[in-house]
């Protein structure tokens, strides 16, 4: 072509026309001389209206049109940078990444640090079967506030001025992660709010907050939440109206040892316990030194504002103390307990209502060598020095359901709990307590309990029901038994198996039923009914223990720290099966 161009050029009279000629030519037949320059004209144009928004932690929602083309497109690819000053400046970008959608929307990771000002750009170029086409114009986002949490609910408990809020959570987290939800009060049905905004951290999708004291019997009283990044807040929920309960009489929680998990406050802790609904709590008081009294006043005072009554309980020795525990520290012991049930007693009117001397003592992790004799004396001793000075009940160490779960004539062995107290009644025992403190752990019989006795753990039902015997032999069926410490495990196999969270609910719901209600067979044990009250004659049943943060069995109500395939602060079913129990 560029020859027949030449030669026109060379043999006419009219070199204007063969120029013009030339150029048409060059034109039309170019591809045929130049193939890299027809491949260009069949690349895609540029998506267009391309935009980003955040989504999930670390994820934005990426946007575009497709081009308006007639080359048949093959994909998307798309591009990033980042920013830290709310795009004042930006990163270079990165290497092409392949898009999978085709309809115009896709989640796709933003590497911008997750911190207010934070953000990403993104340029998207359309693919063909010749290849990428020029990038679009960029769309850029910044992370956000999130959006609010859903469906809150929140019920509160007469009396304790503790509300329990529960909510879903929010949709979108503005692309950083939610790091608190916000709690506000109106009290006047939501016309205006309070200029208190209280942090509910740290949070699942439940927590608990003081209510003011009014809202008891105003039914104006309404609650929204906020949900908070490090962006700022979310818009509030709707207003919610409070659903007020009594506290429970008879159900409680035994709190454990340590008391407080990482990452919460003594007062949130109190709050969130007294939120379920239980009307007791349990906790340890032990001395630091015989002369040292005030190891556990802080932890009564939370309960006490709380509105809970607390079983406190006087367990093991100072520190340091010599193996042996002579009857001569038995009655330092005592001193100690009588002095510090008569100041609790004064400084907490109403709030301790049962004084439960040592934990397990038929456990020889706890008290070793197992001695139900010396385990006598130090009760004596310990109960006439308290009642110098306190009307407060006076429980036996809770007893573990150790040893072979049957009566106290069928075995020798101490730690099984008829045989203990059998062995207590016979050394005198009888007046010195009020009632029996008992831990029906049961992780592996049915609530019938059927069968033969099952040794250690797995029926402790049993092992009350033989207390019972016992305690009716020696003229004490006027005496009730307290159910301290109970509960079953779920992540962690323990004593003969884990249950699900939904297996240790249904648990929960039959035992404090066969607690409160159970009819017995009074030979066997066996569960056969269910009337007003259980013919064991039983006081409160607590659950062992709040949280899970740091029990290897896997027992307790909750989650405090990741674990088990769980979120920190997640509440399984049993949480929600207790606050159900609690309300009736």
């Amino acid at each position: 072509m560029r020859r027949v161009a030449r030669s026109l050029s060379r043999g006419s009279s009219y070199p204007l026309l063969a120029i013009t000629l030339a150029f048409f030519l060059a034109a039309t037949f170019g591809a045929f001389d130049a193939p890299g320059a027809v491949a260009a004209t069949l690349l895609p144009p540029a998506p267009t209206n391309v935009s980003a928004a955040p989504s999930t932690v670390g994820r934005m929602t990426l946007l575009w049109r497709p081009p308006v083309t007639t080359i048949a497109l093959t994909g998307y690819q798309y591009r990033s940078a980042t920013t830290t000053n709310a795009g004042a400046t930006w990163s270079a970008y990165s290497t092409a990444l392949p898009l999978t959608s085709s309809t115009g929307r896709q989640t796709v990771p933003c590497g911008a640090t997750p911190t207010a000002g934070g953000g990403c750009r993104y340029q998207v170029a359309a693919l063909s079967a010749n290849g990428a086409g020029a990038w679009s114009l960029p769309g850029s986002a910044l992370w956000t506030a999130p959006s609010a949490p859903r469906t809150p609910s929140v019920v509160g408990r007469q009396g304790a001025h503790i509300a329990n809020v529960v909510w879903k959570a929010p949709l979108l987290t503005g692309g950083i992660p939610v790091s608190d939800i916000l709690v506000q009060v109106s009290s006047d049905a939501g016309a205006t709010w309070s200029a208190k905004i209280e942090s509910l951290y740290p949070a699942y999708i439940s927590s608990a907050f003081v209510m003011p004291q009014e809202c008891e019997t105003r039914s104006e009283c309404r609650v929204r939440l906020y949900a908070a990044n490090a962006v700022g807040r979310s818009a509030p929920t709707s207003p919610v109206q409070v659903e007020w309960r009594s506290v429970s009489a008879d159900i409680g929680v035994s709190t454990g040892t340590p008391y407080v998990p990482t990452g919460m406050t003594e007062s949130q802790f109190w709050n969130r316990v007294a939120a379920t609904g239980a009307g007791w709590a349990r906790v340890d008081c032990s001395p630091s030194s015989y002369t040292n009294y005030t190891n556990c006043d802080y932890r009564l005072a939370e309960i006490r504002r709380v509105g809970m009554r607390a079983i406190l309980t006087f367990t093991y020795r100072p520190p340091n103390s010599p193996d042996v525990f002579t009857t001569s520290e038995h009655q330092q012991w005592a001193i100690w307990a009588s002095e510090v049930a008569a100041r609790l007693t004064a400084a907490n009117p109403g709030t301790i209502g049962a004084f439960e001397i040592w934990n397990e003592p038929n456990n020889p992790l706890f008290w070793s060598p197992v001695n139900p004799v010396a385990y006598a004396d130090l009760l004596a001793r310990s109960a006439f020095a308290i009642r110098v000075r306190s009307a407060v009940p006076i429980l036996t160490g809770g007893l573990s359901p150790g040893g072979t779960n049957s009566a106290s004539g069928s075995t020798s062995d101490p730690r099984n709990p008829a045989t203990w107290l059998a062995a207590v009644y016979a050394a005198g025992g009888r007046s010195t307590f009020d009632a029996v403190a008992a831990h029906p752990y049961d992780s592996v019989s049915t609530v019938a309990n059927q069968g033969p006795p099952r040794v250690a753990w797995s029926s402790g039902f049993r092992a009350t029901h033989w207390l019972r015997v016992v305690m009716d032999a020696n003229g004490d069926s006027a005496k009730s038994i307290w159910g301290t410490e109970a509960g079953t495990p779920s992540c962690t196999s323990y004593s003969g198996g884990k249950l699900s969270e939904g297996a240790r609910a249904s648990r929960l719901r039959d035992d404090i039923a066969d607690w409160r209600r159970g009819q017995h067979n009074p030979w066997t044990g066996e569960t056969t009914g269910f009337g007003l009250k259980s013919d064991w004659n039983t006081g409160p049943f607590m659950v062992f223990k709040m949280y899970k943060q740091y029990d290897a069995p896997g027992l307790g109500l909750s989650f405090a720290s990741s674990q088990c395939g769980r979120p920190a602060w997640y509440e399984p079913a049993p949480v929600a099966m207790f606050r159900s129990l609690t309300s009736g």
